[in-house]
């Protein structure tokens, strides 16, 4: 008899990350700055390994409205570009996510926006949410999510 066990990741699962707008953002600011080139590669590699690496990307309205934000009518059409090629998978808004963004407001000062993120993460049991938004990410190691919150360069040295 031969046994054959599939490993995802390492962990034996397949890992469910959520970006949030920022994410969808960054390869399109000011790639001259290192910090943003790296995080833009970090980001680039993620994408271009979601097959292979069995992630599954997940997205909400949260992230969509705030896409609709950028003013900058080219950034704008590059960015919507770039988040329908990942084709991530939409997260149903429900009304706990509401009251779990206002407590983390209340509770841990994380932004309301940042809270609407977690939730939807915590709602679907995402594995991790990446972001760029440092404020966001060291305001949510404080609190206590069920989602881990970091930047891409980060994800990539934890799952590498």
């Amino acid at each position: 008899m031969c046994i054959i066990i599939i490993l995802r990741n390492g962990k034996n699962k397949m890992l469910k990350i959520y970006f949030d707008s920022c994410i969808y953002n960054r390869p399109f600011d000011d790639q001259t700055q290192a910090k943003i080139q790296n995080e833009t590669n970090a980001i680039m590699d993620i994408v271009n390994s979601i097959d292979e690496n069995d992630y599954k990307i997940y997205s909400s309205l949260a992230v969509e409205m705030e896409i609709d934000q950028n003013k900058d009518a080219d950034k704008l059409y590059k960015v919507w570009l770039f988040y329908n090629s990942v084709k991530p998978d939409r997260i149903k808004l429900n009304k706990s996510i509401d009251d779990r963004a206002n407590e983390l407001l209340a509770k841990y000062n994380i932004k309301y926006k940042d809270g609407l993120h977690a939730a939807y993460c915590e709602l679907e049991n995402i594995d991790y949410l990446l972001s760029t938004d440092k404020l966001f990410i060291n305001a949510s190691g404080r609190a206590n999510l069920k989602v881990k919150v970091m930047n891409p360069k980060d994800f990539i040295e934890e799952v590498s």
